[in-house]
């Protein structure tokens, strides 16, 4: 799932662009299917929110986009030969990103997130933001960072980003992430950390005064029918009187965006509109699908209804479409 403004990077001639193209450009080899008739851009992004919906930067130069269209173009010379593709191995390529990132350094662009939506659309996003520290993050997010209270459970923690300044601040923090190459980054970095995701958490992991799902993390609530899952898993978690602080992104209705289309799709199939189906990319290796929900404010409150949780504050980016939320159990 609030960060720096998205920057440009491909149509700039140093050598980090030319890197940066020379490896999406290698994803792309490895992508098994494509929308001939109806090709979405292929696009790169620099920072953002981790899953906020702020795809499309820019389109790619048409030199660049060459190599990608190839195989769309050759298709039409083959003949009535049909070619198979081949399909992406299914493992931990999050964790295999944050493993390259960490190894060089967290320097910014040493490894690339490639994030692949399931109408095709393609974004390249900067590691390195998973190290990110607190100064280099949203005001939103650093607010809702700062209300944590005791004892932390810091859900989806990736390689200890929110983690590890709460452990500088003397909580005791503990981690959990579906990624196993994550995990010991965390670890190494001076927090506990757990392999785990919601609503199936470890059960080894007590009870908390605060729940965490910072850095746009209020995604992991999935969709509308699995929220109430995971907000009920979290309330069994927590404590009497814990709280539960995170940030999230309103998806707005897309209009003028490359995104208008994927929500009418979405309602047309009765998913939210802003209910992403996600996965990460590294190479020739890919995570499992996985919802990660863009719900409007609206329909975040919404979802506490007979829940444990009552809300308590939410704050609105004045000049962009983020929000935190404080919750009461």
């Amino acid at each position: 799932m609030i960060r720096p403004a998205s920057r440009t990077l491909c149509t700039s001639q140093d050598k980090g662009a030319t890197d940066l193209l020379a490896q999406v450009s290698a994803v792309m080899e490895s992508i098994e299917s494509w929308h001939v008739e109806q090709p979405l851009p292929i696009t790169a992004c620099g920072p953002s929110s981790d899953f906020s919906g702020d795809f499309l930067v820019t389109e790619l130069p048409s030199a660049d986009r060459k190599f990608a269209r190839t195989a769309w173009r050759s298709s039409d010379t083959m003949g009535p030969m049909d070619l198979i593709a081949k399909q992406p191995r299914i493992d931990d390529a999050f964790g295999r990103v944050l493993a390259q990132c960490w190894e060089a350094g967290a320097v910014p662009w040493s490894a690339v997130e490639v994030v692949e939506r399931d109408d095709g659309l393609i974004a390249a996003n900067d590691a390195s933001r998973y190290f990110s520290e607190p100064a280099q993050w949203s005001a939103l997010d650093r607010w809702a960072w700062e209300q944590a209270e005791g004892r932390v459970l810091d859900v989806g923690c990736g390689g200890g980003r929110h983690a590890v300044p709460w452990v500088a601040r003397r909580h005791e923090v503990v981690g959990v992430d579906p990624s196993p190459g994550a995990v010991p980054i965390t670890r190494e970095r001076g927090a506990e950390a757990l392999v785990g995701s919601v609503p199936s958490l470890p059960e080894e992991l007590g009870r908390f005064d605060t729940i965490a799902l910072c850095g746009n993390s209020l995604g992991l609530l999935g969709g509308p029918e699995q929220a109430p899952h995971v907000l009920s898993a979290l309330a069994a978690a927590a404590r009497p009187g814990a709280l539960l602080v995170g940030t999230g992104t309103d998806p707005g209705d897309g209009a003028g965006t490359v995104h208008s289309g994927y929500h009418s799709w979405n309602l047309s199939r009765g998913r939210a509109r802003g209910q992403l189906r996600l996965r990460v990319r590294d190479g020739a290796v890919t995570t499992p699908w996985f919802d990660y929900w863009l719900a409007s404010p609206d329909e975040f409150a919404a979802t506490l209804g007979g829940s444990a949780w009552t809300l308590e504050t939410l704050e609105r980016d004045p000049t962009g479409s983020g929000y935190a939320v404080c919750l009461r159990r």
